[in-house]
């Protein structure tokens, strides 16, 4: 017998349990929807608490997370995925420096990065005589005086400023340039992050600095921290509450998805079940009227195929317009937090290919079944 007639026998029959397959779409429908609406949920949670973090630090342009360590632990976190890593800045004082022999313990000297934001913006807003700190000179033994300071002390480009460490060691650094800020005034005097490290190193001495990194994703930073956590290096965001909640909130709903689709697989596998134990003496019929019990069974594959498929198109759509009416709900009750709809495509695909596997599964065992019990019925008639 063809496939075509077999399919033609096999509606037939089917005609008359229609609402058996309703059912069986109905329950469908109902678990894969709530499966996909806590997939929508924990989706949008957490992309829209990453918006949000973005949208409310100082430029809106990554995650601020900090450390505190020594300046020449720095490579235990420059290895990571960040979109800025600086030192984040700090005072040293000026009783160790000298000019010409006279204490300049009055003033203030700023350790700065280049690539800090307080640099940048300083940079911006002043006029610099001389030669700028750049990243390529970031490790001479160069040293910037402010032009009010400059005029003060009677320093200019070229000079010498001493620095003599408390065990006797002494650095000098030249004048390279001489700025001056219109907008603010930031110190008396300025030296790079990296040659001043290096001097204190050099020196025998440590001294804890205080880093920020930049981070475009904050969907890393989980990540980031449990990597840097295994090398005892501290990191912290201003939003650390917030993401252990909502680590646990991730936690919880993807497991409540998990044990929703596996429940759903559950029905699937006892309808499939269900389904084929009734229709095993029409799938004899066919066989005694000619039809390879591979063509008999795969009717029944076909069918529970398309209501399997229709059901997640009917659930990912009611997923989607009920995720749609809790966006509104939340953007109206908390403006701010830009409530953003998930995409969970691949849970859907992801569905699909498994509850296809498990019908190929259950087709199979009843390939079995059928076969065996047509070497019976040979035997019994032999």
């Amino acid at each position: 017998m063809k496939l075509q007639t077999c399919f033609q026998f096999s509606l037939k029959e089917l005609r008359s349990n229609r609402l058996l397959f309703a059912l069986c779409s109905l329950l469908l429908v109902s678990i894969i929807s709530t499966g996909l609406f806590i997939a929508y949920s924990d989706e949008s949670i957490m992309k829209s608490f990453y918006n949000y973090t973005l949208k409310f630090n100082e430029s809106g342009t990554g995650l601020y997370i900090y450390f505190d360590m020594p300046y020449e632990m720095l490579s235990l976190i420059d290895d990571q995925p960040f979109d800025q890593l600086y030192f984040n800045g700090d005072s040293d004082y000026g009783s160790h420096y000298s000019f010409k022999e006279n204490s300049l313990e009055d003033y203030e000297f700023w350790i700065v990065d280049v690539n800090s934001e307080a640099y940048l913006r300083m940079k911006e807003g002043q006029k610099t005589e001389g030669v700028e700190l750049t990243e390529d000179n970031s490790l001479n033994n160069y040293i910037w005086v402010s032009k009010q300071t400059s005029e003060s002390i009677g320093c200019e480009i070229g000079d010498v400023i001493s620095k003599c460490m408390p065990n006797g060691r002494t650095f000098e650094y030249e004048v390279a340039g001489i700025y001056s800020d219109e907008n603010e005034h930031y110190s008396d005097f300025y030296i790079s992050s990296a040659r001043f490290f290096y001097d204190i190193n050099e020196a025998g001495y440590t001294r804890v600095a205080h880093f920020t990194a930049v981070l475009a994703n904050p969907e890393k930073y989980n990540h980031i921290k449990n990597v840097l956590k295994a090398r005892h290096v501290s990191a912290w965001t201003d939003y650390d509450e917030e993401f252990d909640m909502l680590a646990l909130i991730d936690v919880m709903l993807k497991s409540l998805f998990v044990i929703v689709m596996i429940s759903a697989m559950f029905v699937v596998y006892n309808i499939e079940k269900i389904i084929f134990r009734n229709r095993l003496s029409f799938i004899m019929r066919l066989k005694m009227l000619g039809a390879t019990t591979g063509n008999a069974v795969s009717i029944y594959l076909i069918i529970m195929e398309c209501i399997l498929c229709l059901s997640f198109v009917f659930s990912f759509i009611l997923s989607f317009l009920f995720s749609l009416y809790v966006k509104r709900i939340v953007e109206f009750v908390i403006p701010e937090i830009e409530f953003v709809t998930a995409n969970i495509g691949k849970y859907v695909l992801a569905g699909c290919v498994i509850c296809t596997a498990i019908l190929f599964l259950v087709m199979h065992i009843f390939k079995t079944k059928v076969d065996r019990q047509s070497i019976s019925q040979v035997l019994q008639d032999g």
